[in-house]
């Protein structure tokens, strides 16, 4: 619970909406940003209890997320439920 405290005061390893765009990190010094329309699809891996998220862009590329803390995933599903593909889990 500690960890968690810390990671969110600090902005590490949370995300948050921003005018569309999902920010990794502080906002005024994110590791990594997704804008919402570039994304096609997304699905959820799990993979030994860790939550991580696959993106599937317009422009076919992909990446994925790990989320620690299901922040991403409360996003993903106000925002864009729609485009959220059937789980997996390895």
């Amino acid at each position: 619970m500690l960890t968690r405290w810390i990671d969110q005061k600090i902005l590490h390893e949370v995300y948050t909406l921003r005018a569309k765009t999902i920010v990794l990190g502080p906002p005024n010094k994110p590791k990594d940003t997704i804008a919402l329309d570039d994304v096609r699809s997304w699905k959820v891996i799990w993979i030994m209890s860790i939550d991580v998220v696959r993106f599937q862009f317009a422009d076919g590329t992909t990446k994925e997320w790990t989320d620690k803390y299901n922040d991403l995933l409360d996003i993903l599903r106000e925002q864009a439920p729609e485009r959220e593909l059937q789980w997996e889990a390895i």
